[in-house]
């Protein structure tokens, strides 16, 4: 089996909610219209890719948004939509130009790779029989489905990473966010983070190399990053404005600093981190590999926010996997994403 991070946290999350996203119809199934926020975050990721991969800031703001408007497929939305979406683009233009003038003076690091794809083993033994597994192609097209010494089956882990780069003779994976708010937990959680192990051990596994860690490059998508001044504390701007105050000089402002939306939190991994990992990814594979009855985990559905699928799960509880048609309008089936395109390359060459 060929999983990355979303479809291994899908399942842990909800093994009916998996059903639907990658299973249900061949590819699974995804809304018409997908979540503003994950379309936010990717045009910034394609917008940083291009700053990253060396072009000057003025071309990055150029040439990203035509690739963002035929994300959006932007002719065809609403009047509303639209006008939401422009200022939207204005909001990432202006995140995007703050976040290259700041970088220059925090970047640690030399960029080594933008964008990197992979797929490699998820371990050097087989977990059934401990026995090494014979072939270490990490080729798709080559590499086998079982272990020739027991027959169970072999797992894959498919990855993208944002950014590779050498930070002081060490090599560390950076990986973008864009967040809301940036809270002690939320930026904690990152140094416990089975996404980001997996980005390091893909990575140097490919590659053959050693990854001493990681860092979270977090952008948060503040509206208020041009701003200079604020209401004066002491005469209220207008509800106490008094030509004499001391404070503003009766202007009704003051000045400030403006914003610092962005932030990094780093973590090194040791060996005994990825071995975590690895063991597991497996056993969430396995139990992907296994499942035959797809239960739904209801205490899920608004966990992360209200789900996407809350209606196919709770409207028909009988026949589920055959949903009507009226409970299908809002969505279509989810193209194929790379780690679909590498199962079908080893389907093909089976």
């Amino acid at each position: 089996m060929i999983i990355n991070n979303s479809r291994a946290d899908t399942y842990t999350d909800c093994s009916r909610k998996y059903y639907w996203s990658y299973v249900h119809g061949g590819t699974g199934l995804r809304p018409q219209r997908s979540n503003d926020n994950l379309i936010f975050g990717e045009i910034t990721h394609a917008a940083l890719a291009r700053m990253y991969s060396g072009e000057e800031i003025d071309d990055v703001l150029q040439n990203y948004r035509p690739d963002a408007l035929a994300l959006l497929d932007f002719d065809n939305l609403d009047f509303d939509v639209k006008n939401k979406w422009l200022d939207n683009l204005d909001q990432i233009d202006s995140l995007v130009r703050a976040y290259d003038k700041w970088r220059q003076d925090n970047d640690t690091f030399s960029v080594l790779q933008v964008e990197t794809e992979g797929f490699v083993k998820l371990g050097e033994t087989c977990y059934q029989c401990g026995r090494p597994y014979q072939d270490n192609s990490l080729d798709a097209a080559f590499s086998p489905e079982v272990c020739i010494d027991c027959d169970s089956p072999i797992h894959y882990l498919a990855f993208r990473a944002d950014l590779a780069v050498n930070d002081g003779g060490i090599i560390r994976i950076v990986d973008h966010k864009t967040a809301a708010s940036a809270g002690a937990l939320y930026l904690e959680s990152w140094h416990y983070s089975m996404q980001m192990l997996g980005y390091v051990y893909g990575y140097g596994k490919a590659l053959g190399t050693n990854v001493g860690g990681y860092i979270v490059n977090i952008l948060r998508k503040l509206k208020t990053l041009d701003k200079t001044t604020k209401q004066c504390p002491t005469c209220r701007n207008g509800v106490r404005k008094r030509v004499g105050c001391v404070e503003c000089g009766g202007a009704g402002s003051v000045g400030i600093d403006p914003p610092v939306p962005f932030s990094r939190e780093s973590e090194s991994v040791p060996q005994v981190r990825l071995d975590m990992f690895v063991q597991s990814r497996i056993g969430v594979a396995n139990a992907i590999g296994s499942d035959q009855t797809w239960t739904p985990n209801y205490k899920a559905c608004f966990a992360r926010g209200k789900c996407q699928f809350l209606a196919l799960c709770w409207n028909n509880p009988g026949d589920w996997q055959n949903p009507p048609d009226s409970l299908l309008l809002d969505f279509e089936l989810r193209p194929a994403d790379y780690v679909d395109t590498r199962a079908l390359i080893k389907e093909e060459m089976d």
